[in-house]
């Protein structure tokens, strides 16, 4: 389990912090591990800085570079989860997009993934041609690109995947939106043991 270090100016306190579900991302500056705020407070691409992370880690280890692995778990239409349906603008249980990946250095998860977005507008976007690329590839090429606030949470992410590698757990959760044009698709990270260990994070 990991320990929040005690804030050393006017933020919310540890016990404070978790007894919401979600949290801004801002409120948690200076309460959340210095290692992990860097990663969860960051607005650029994941995925690069998940490559560059592998590979930087392979080059200390001697190793051949293995890159970034997207796996894809789960893509198809079903139902939103109702905090999901609320951020979206939907109905409550009406069917969306949904995609769900695990980002591997070979064949170990470091982050999984669940991104929703509404049909026609997914639709209308060939997001189902994604296959085993990176959403967030396509995102960050979108030059009117908008990202919400980032929210985050202690709870694991739960896929609805049935693959094994969706039952791994995950320690730290964000949340953000990405607007390109009519088109919004909300994106849900969760980072994993294996991700903490690689990174030596505290």
């Amino acid at each position: 389990m990991l320990r929040w270090p005690s804030p050393t100016r006017a933020v919310p306190t540890a016990s404070a912090a978790v007894r919401r579900h979600w949290q801004p991302a801002a409120a948690l500056q200076g309460v959340m591990p210095a290692g992990w705020w860097a990663w969860l407070s960051s607005t650029d691409s994941l995925t690069q800085r998940l490559a560059s992370a592998m590979q930087q880690q392979d080059e200390r280890a001697g190793q051949p570079i293995q890159g970034l692995r997207v796996r894809l778990l789960l893509q198809d239409t079903g139902p939103a989860r109702l905090d999901e349906a609320r951020l979206l603008g939907i109905g409550p249980r009406r069917h969306v997009w949904r995609r769900e990946v695990a980002l591997c250095h070979g064949d170990t998860p470091w982050v999984i993934a669940r991104s929703l977005a509404a049909l026609d507008l997914a639709h209308g976007h060939r997001l189902s041609t994604l296959g085993e690329r990176s959403l967030g590839h396509w995102l960050f090429r979108q030059p009117d690109l908008i990202r919400s606030a980032i929210d985050i949470s202690r709870a694991p992410l739960v896929l609805s995947s049935s693959r094994p590698l969706a039952r791994t757990t995950s320690l730290w959760m964000r949340r953000s939106m990405f607007s390109h044009g009519r088109f919004k698709v909300l994106v849900q990270e969760g980072f994993t043991p294996a991700f903490q260990h690689a990174l030596q994070l505290a």
